[in-house]
């Protein structure tokens, strides 16, 4: 099955003088396809998803095609072979999600033991950072939960900010904060509650994105990201909202 290597999701992040809101990206559910099923050679397949209220923009491809594919469509099952649907829904804002259902048709509809390649990357909503206080000196973190799925042999999560300016700073308008933010994130534990993270490294730009996370396997779980913000005592501060908007990547080098 051919299937992308890369899923991009978008958050944006940000903190204020005065509380802000942090937005995460629309939720996307696949019906039909199911991930993972065979359908009969033969048989009528059709396309069901949705996208929350959010989303401006809400539209599937199949496989490699790029011709969009509306919910109700139905789907090909004339020929014995692996497929998958890639759903893509973004919000006014310019934040996108991307969720993907693979599925197979055989002759009999059935695929005993076959495990559908998979490379789904969710976020959780942001939290936001606290008030940035002028004149003094401190560190300010804000968290952001993401769910991974993938059954690729390896994995790697990154983070950068695909502005041309200003480049992993936050934002108010023209005013950039003088500190690049910097992001960290640590496995989440099957049981308790995971661990701060041991290392932080700024953000960098489309190429140069900063690796948060690696796996040397299939991957079914969470990744507890978490994003520094200094401020220094000397620092201008606006007043207003501070905000910048990430692109979160996972890809595999064996699909």
């Amino acid at each position: 099955m051919i299937r992308p290597w890369k899923v991009f999701v978008s958050a944006a992040v940000g903190a204020a003088i005065l509380p802000c809101t942090a937005f995460a990206a629309p939720t996307i559910t696949i019906t039909t396809p199911e991930n993972g099923k065979a359908y009969a050679k033969g048989s009528t397949l059709t396309l069901a998803y949705t996208c929350s209220a959010d989303a401006v923009s809400c539209m599937a491809t199949r496989g490699s095609d790029p011709a969009v594919l509306a919910s109700g469509a139905a789907l090909d099952t004339s020929t014995v072979g692996s497929s998958y649907i890639t759903v893509t829904a973004r919000d006014a804002g310019g934040s996108t999600a991307v969720s993907q259902s693979a599925y197979s048709v055989t002759e009999s509809g059935t695929d005993p033991g076959n495990v559908p390649a998979t490379l789904n990357l969710n976020l959780g909503t942001p939290t936001a950072f606290s008030p940035f206080l002028p004149g003094l000196t401190k560190d300010y973190f804000a968290t952001l939960n993401a769910q991974i799925v993938s059954t690729a042999g390896d994995l790697t999560l990154t983070v950068n900010d695909a502005a041309t300016t200003n480049v992993g700073k936050l934002v108010n308008g023209p005013h950039a904060l003088p500190q690049a933010v910097q992001a960290g994130a640590v496995k989440v534990p099957a049981t308790g509650t995971p661990p701060a993270p041991s290392s932080y490294a700024p953000l960098g730009g489309a190429s140069n994105p900063t690796t948060l996370l690696t796996y040397d396997g299939p991957v079914s779980g969470s990744a507890a990201i978490t994003f520094k913000q200094p401020v220094a005592e000397t620092d201008a501060l606006r007043t207003g909202s501070y905000t910048k908007t990430l692109t979160f990547t996972i890809s595999t080098t064996t699909p």
